[in-house]
């Protein structure tokens, strides 16, 4: 007995001298929060998501955005601006012009890459998007949600389902799809001691074919900014970095938010601010009346997957592949470097490109 006794002495006395190191844990390091292993109830995830979102009533940010696709490596600028309810601006700056636009307004959605082969603007009225996947994919909605600045709606919320998520602590929301969609399910994984978005995945028709993805790396916390002084002391909680794929497209966009600022356009300027841009030697191209690979306008052939991304001093480039003329849409195909992206396009004053789509006239009037 007094042998026990002169143990549990000695190793109580142990654990005094040594404090923290004694029970395996560093000085000044709290313990990590156990991990929530029962499933979230669809509603309450739906509560705390939409009580976030509805305090972003815009947000503004200039990212640094890593691009990769079809052999490319690089960094480029981005001008990111967001308005409740849908309008959407990302634009993509390399070398004071610029080489990407991706937006949208309350009737339609776009995408632009600069390139060199497919001299396009891809567009699509919202009341369009379920006439196709490729549309599906680019309307910026889904980045939006994945950021946790758009509501979901309560319709929305009534046909949420949910199952135990691909990794302990988390839930697999699932978002069921149009039946007349030639888009699938859309599924969030969240976190369940907090309830944020870990990962946001597309999918096809056919309920398995992911063909768009993000994935967040870590949220900071934000103070809003607003005249309204009952207001000050809320916050939220955004994404510090998003990793978005366009898989078809071949397509990665991996977006740090910097210099953000919250609730403090002036919507006065939306209607200049979120427009299609008018690029000189560009055909718009509607997404909804692609069919069997061919553009209604023009009749000529148009390429499934995006032409490669801008670049910078730092790209590391693929091996060249001999590119097929006869590719389609439902092939895509890997096109030579030298035929996709040329030199950044120059901006002189009076430009189309200077008017609300340059840097300066992007944020001109903020």
């Amino acid at each position: 007995m007094k042998g026990r006794r002169l143990i549990l002495m000695t190793a109580m006395a142990l654990a005094g001298s040594s404090g923290c190191a004694a029970l395996g844990l560093r000085p000044g390091t709290p313990p990590k929060p156990a991990l929530a292993r029962k499933p979230l109830e669809a509603q309450d995830f739906v509560a705390t998501y939409n009580e976030n979102a509805e305090r972003i009533k815009d947000l503004q940010a200039r990212p640094s955005i890593g691009v990769s696709g079809q052999g490319l490596r690089g960094r480029v600028d981005g001008h990111l601006a967001l308005e409740q309810p849908r309008n959407f601006k990302l634009v993509l700056n390399h070398v004071n012009s610029n080489v990407a636009d991706i937006g949208s307004n309350d009737q339609e959605f776009w995408f632009w890459v600069q390139s060199k082969q497919d001299k396009s603007i891809y567009w699509c009225d919202h009341a369009d998007r379920n006439k196709s996947a490729l549309a599906q994919s680019f309307q910026p909605d889904w980045i939006a949600e994945t950021m946790g600045v758009r509501p979901i709606s309560s319709a929305e919320a009534a046909s949420l389902t949910t199952r135990d998520g691909p990794e302990p602590g988390t839930t697999t929301i699932v978002f069921a799809g149009s039946r007349n969609s030639p888009l699938g399910t859309r599924e969030m994984v969240v976190w369940n001691h907090n309830k944020r978005i870990k990962d946001y995945r597309l999918y096809s028709s056919d309920h398995k074919t992911v063909i768009a993805q993000a994935e967040i790396k870590g949220y900071k916390t934000y103070t809003l900014d607003s005249t309204d002084s009952e207001s000050l002391a809320d916050v939220c909680h955004l994404p510090e970095n998003v990793r978005l794929e366009w898989k078809p497209e071949q397509l990665t966009l991996d977006v740090t938010l910097k210099d953000v600022r919250l609730n403090l356009l002036d919507p006065s300027k939306s209607a200049s601010r979120f427009v299609e841009p008018k690029i000189p030697g560009y055909a718009r191209v509607n997404l909804a009346e692609l069919a069997g690979g061919r553009s209604p306008e023009s009749g000529t052939t148009v390429r499934r997957t995006l032409p490669a991304p801008p670049h910078d001093g730092n790209v590391k480039l693929g091996r060249p592949t001999p590119i097929d003329d006869t590719t389609s849409m439902t092939t895509p195909r890997r096109a030579r470097f030298d035929e996709v992206v040329g030199a950044p396009m120059p901006t002189a004053p009076g430009d189309e490109l200077t008017q609300g789509n340059s840097p300066a006239g992007f944020w001109a009037g903020r």
